[in-house]
C-alpha cells in the first residue's frame, strides 16, 4: 500500500524528493504513471528475450530499461495519452501502463504472491526520465498515437492451422500482404503477431519477427509482390532493361501492383490496352517483351477465341538481374512491327 496519501497527485519531481525523505528510507520507490508524472511504462511480463525484442519492434526502443524481480522488463516512455491496456497485442505478453503505480529502481520486492527480488536498471539511468521518447506512433489507439486501419480482413483460414499444415508459408504470404498496406515496420510486426495468435498452434515469436523483417526488406527494396498491394516500385535495373519500351515498363508496374509471385494470371492485350493507353498490338508487344526479358514466365498456353478462360497463363518472376549482370547483354526493345511479323497476334488465343 502507498505510504503517502493521494499518490496519483504526486509527479516525478515530488517522487524524487520523497526518495530522500528519512521517513521513507525503508520503503520502495514508486511513481504514479500518467500525465502528472509524464511517464508510460511498457511492461514485458516474460523473461524471454524474444518477447522483449518483439515489444521493442512494436512500441519502439527506450533508453531506460529496468528488469523486474520476475525477470521481465519495464520500458519507460514519455506519456502521450496512453491508458492502461492489458495485453493489447495478441500473442505478446506485454501490458501498456499509462496509469497506476509502478515500482522504480532501486527497490526490492519481498517474498509473497509474486517473485521476490529487486528492480534494477539494465540500460541507461534515471536521468533519462527527463528526455524519454514517446511510444512509437501507430502502436496504440489514442488521439496522439492513432492505430492505422488496414484494408485487409483478418485471415480466418488460420484458425484451424497447426504444425504441419503449412503455417510457415501461410504466415509469410500474410506478412507480404500486410507489408503492402502498412506504412511502418512496427505496424507490420503488430499486425502479424495478431494474425499468428489466430492459429490453432501459433508459431514461435522469433519466427514471426523473422518473417516480418523479411517481408519489410522486400518492401524497402521495392521488390514486394503481394496481393493487396496497389503500388509497385521499379528500379534503375528495370529502367535499363526496358529502355524506351514505356508500355512494357507500365505493364510491369501494373502486374507487380496486382499480383504476387505465386499468382497465375492472364495478360489479355485487349484487356490491358485501355489501362496502358495504347493499342492491343502494342500491349501484346509489351507483354512479349516482358517474357523475353525474364519478367514473365509462361506457365501454360491457351486455345483460340480471345477469352480469358482460354488465355495463356503467366506468372511474375522474382527480380534477379542487376546492372552488373546486364553488362555486355544487349536488350533493345523491339518494335511492334518486328515482333508481330513472326506471330499472329490477332488470331492468338488470349
Amino acid at each position: 500500500m502507498p505510504m503517502v496519501t493521494k499518490p496519483n497527485r504526486i509527479g516525478l519531481r515530488a517522487t524524487r524528493t520523497l526518495l530522500h525523505d528519512p521517513r521513507y528510507s525503508s520503503a520502495n520507490a514508486a511513481v504514479w504513471l500518467g500525465p502528472r508524472a509524464r511517464l508510460t511504462v511498457v511492461d514485458v511480463d516474460s523473461p524471454d528475450p524474444k518477447h522483449l525484442e518483439a515489444s521493442i519492434a512494436v512500441f519502439g526502443d527506450s533508453p531506460l530499461k529496468v528488469q523486474t524481480p520476475s525477470r521481465g522488463w519495464h520500458l519507460y516512455f514519455r506519456h502521450a495519452g496512453e491508458g492502461r491496456r492489458i495485453k493489447p497485442i495478441p500473442g505478446l505478453p506485454t501490458d501498456v501502463l499509462g496509469t497506476g503505480i509502478v515500482v522504480v529502481p532501486p527497490s526490492e520486492r519481498p517474498a509473497g504472491k509474486k517473485s521476490a527480488g529487486d528492480y534494477r536498471v539494465i540500460q541507461g539511468d534515471l536521468s533519462a526520465l527527463e528526455t524519454l521518447p514517446e511510444i512509437r506512433s501507430g502502436s496504440m489507439p489514442t488521439a496522439r498515437n492513432p492505430r492505422p486501419e488496414s484494408d485487409l480482413e483478418s485471415c480466418e483460414a488460420f484458425a484451424g492451422m497447426r504444425e504441419g499444415d503449412g503455417r510457415d508459408n501461410a504466415l509469410f504470404k500474410r506478412a507480404r500482404e500486410l507489408a503492402a498496406v502498412h506504412s511502418t515496420e512496427s505496424d507490420l510486426v503488430r499486425a502479424l503477431l495478431a494474425e499468428n495468435a489466430t492459429f490453432a498452434e501459433p508459431l514461435p515469436i522469433e519466427v514471426v519477427l523473422s518473417k516480418a523483417a523479411r517481408a519489410w526488406s522486400y518492401k524497402a527494396r521495392g521488390t514486394l509482390m503481394a496481393q493487396g498491394s496497389r503500388a509497385a516500385m521499379v528500379g534503375l535495373d528495370d529502367l535499363a532493361r526496358c529502355g524506351s519500351n514505356h508500355e512494357a515498363l507500365a505493364l510491369l508496374v501494373l502486374l507487380r501492383s496486382h499480383h504476387s509471385l505465386e499468382h497465375v494470371f492472364a495478360v489479355v492485350p485487349e484487356g490491358v490496352a485501355p489501362l496502358l493507353s495504347c493499342s492491343a498490338r502494342t500491349a501484346w508487344s509489351a507483354r512479349e517483351f516482358l517474357v523475353e526479358a525474364g519478367y514473365l514466365e509462361l506457365i501454360s498456353r491457351g486455345g483460340r477465341g480471345g477469352r480469358v478462360d482460354k488465355a495463356n497463363q503467366y506468372r511474375l518472376r522474382p527480380p534477379s538481374l542487376t546492372m552488373q549482370d546486364l553488362h555486355g547483354i544487349e536488350l533493345t526493345p523491339c518494335s511492334s512491327a518486328s515482333v508481330l511479323s513472326a506471330t499472329h497476334c490477332d488470331s492468338e488465343s488470349e
